[in-house]
């Protein structure tokens, strides 16, 4: 778990410097946590897309290999 906790980190670092981070943006942030929080929920959608893609694609793999496996035989 912790090193999915820092590829989030990164990920939102990257999408969002920090440079970019002012103290006029936090304190919107701050007035703001509803918008905050729509980004955290749009990050773990995209992680949870990304990793669901990921194990469909091991999976199918995983099939084709074995089908070919089994076909030799």
């Amino acid at each position: 778990m912790g090193a999915l906790n820092t590829m989030n980190v990164n990920i939102t670092h990257s999408v969002f410097p920090p440079t970019f981070s002012t103290s006029k943006d936090n304190a919107m942030l701050e007035q703001n946590n509803s918008s905050s929080r729509a980004v955290i929920v749009v990050v773990v959608v995209v992680v949870v897309v990304v990793v669901v893609v990921v194990v469909v694609v091991v999976v199918v793999v995983v099939v084709a290999v074995v089908a070919v496996v089994v076909e030799k035989d």
